[in-house]
């Protein structure tokens, strides 16, 4: 699957990663919305030699090197325990998880933090740390003649917070949109490597070796635009199959679908008028003997046809009627297998006695590969075009069409990608 692939998978599924995104965020927002609030303030100490100390520098230097074990103290005993029983908590330990200080860089200042769920108790607790830090420092701090090395001051009280630092809402809920969009992408590329129908013309290209000579709108598309959108998508593939081989034109093709969903009467009557408009003199075979459409889209007879002429109780000119400019031969009625009847010399030598009289003859066929009618009929035209309907027919039921063709030694002259549903017959 190349990028193209993936950005057309991405259009086609953007509502299940659209859904999930939003779901992602909607309980993340649900969740994070229901959690107590935490408020958090602090407190600011700065530790300084002493300054009765003789030697500043060294004291100075000598607060640098401590100062990071000095802020460390706050979350010991020596410091939990008095501000616990001073502010009433159970103890130490009930304050060790809202507890945190740190060094700004390149000071001597120690920051402390506090959390609670009440505003006020986070500022009353931030300050008694910073109290109570500042005595314990000095306790542990070396002194001499009775004074002690350095010096600690709270330089900023905490201020009551006005507003929760957790949980946070904004962001939380953006995680949980981001987590439900991965989650949604990931279920599309899933479905799009598990996905084995053909959807675009680059998957057809990629499976025969074949061009597409064709892609045709669905009824709906070709409706809304007064059917000239759909009479353009077949005069379209009237001249792809002619620039297919200009020394060469195809005078017989045979149109068969890939798979039993897609019929092609519809396909192979609207080519044939294509061809018609073009000048050409076309006549449209109904090959197709097991599920017959032409008589009764047309309000033609049902006989003669095809298999009258066959059976030879009715000659050619009886079995054509003309309509849109296209001389038609419906599937007419036979006593014989539909298998025999197509494959049969006899089939052979009438598309010959039709190629002779006509600039273009084109057959519709039963489909590929359920049956070997169209198989082998392609063999005796001279090319087939391949019909395969968007969205519902596999990579392998076109694969093991174009195997029938090949192992009945029939030239694939072009595929056709067709839209769903397919197309009725149009006339006028």
């Amino acid at each position: 699957m190349d990028l193209r692939d993936l950005v057309a998978h991405l259009k086609r599924s953007w509502a299940p990663v659209a859904l999930l995104t939003l779901l992602g965020g909607a309980v993340a927002f649900g969740f994070v919305a229901n959690q107590p609030k935490t408020y958090s303030a602090s407190a600011r100490v700065l530790v300084a030699p002493n300054a009765s100390s003789s030697d500043l520098n060294g004291g100075a230097s000598f607060v640098e090197r401590v100062v990071v074990t000095y802020a460390a103290l706050v979350r010991t005993p020596v410091v939990l325990e008095p501000v616990a029983e001073e502010l009433g908590y159970p103890g130490g330990d009930a304050l060790l998880g809202s507890v945190t200080a740190s060094v700004d860089s390149g000071t001597t200042f120690i920051t402390v933090y506090a959390e609670q769920q009440d505003p006020a108790a986070a500022a009353a607790l931030a300050d008694a740390l910073a109290d109570q830090l500042g005595e314990a420092i000095l306790d542990v701090a070396p002194a001499q003649d009775g004074v002690s090395a350095v010096s600690v001051s709270t330089v900023a009280q905490a201020t009551v917070p006005s507003t929760a630092s957790s949980p946070d809402i904004p962001v939380t809920t953006a995680f949980g949109a981001v987590l439900g969009f991965i989650v949604g992408l990931g279920f599309v590329l899933l479905r799009a490597a598990l996905d084995t129908r053909v959807r675009t013309e680059a998957d057809l290209r990629r499976l025969t070796p074949a061009p597409v000579v064709g892609v045709l709108s669905s009824r709906e598309r070709a409706g809304m635009a007064g059917g000239r959108t759909w009479g353009e998508d077949y005069r379209r593939l009237r001249t792809n199959l002619r620039l297919l081989n200009e020394a060469q034109r195809p005078r017989s093709v045979v149109v068969a679908s890939s798979s039993g969903t897609s019929g092609t009467a519809a396909v192979a009557f609207n080519l044939a008028r294509a061809a018609a408009e073009g000048g050409l003199k076309v006549c449209l075979v109904e090959a197709d003997l097991r599920r017959p459409s032409l008589a009764q889209s047309f309000n033609l007879p049902e006989q003669p046809g095809l298999g009258d002429v066959l059976a030879g109780t009715a000659v050619i000119s009886g079995a054509l009627h003309q309509v849109d400019g296209v001389a038609v031969m419906p599937a007419g009625v036979t006593t014989l297998s539909p298998a025999d009847v197509v494959t049969s010399p006899d089939m052979a030598r009438l598309l010959a006695e039709l190629t002779a009289s006509y600039d273009l003859v084109v057959a519709d066929a039963p489909p590929l590969p359920q049956v070997t009618d169209a198989a082998a009929l392609g063999a005796v035209a001279e090319g087939v075009v391949l019909v395969v309907e968007r969205s519902r027919v596999t990579r392998d039921q076109v694969a093991a069409a174009v195997g029938a063709l090949d192992l009945a030694g029939a030239r694939l002259l072009g595929t056709v990608l067709e839209a769903a549903p397919e197309p009725t017959v149009a006339r006028g």
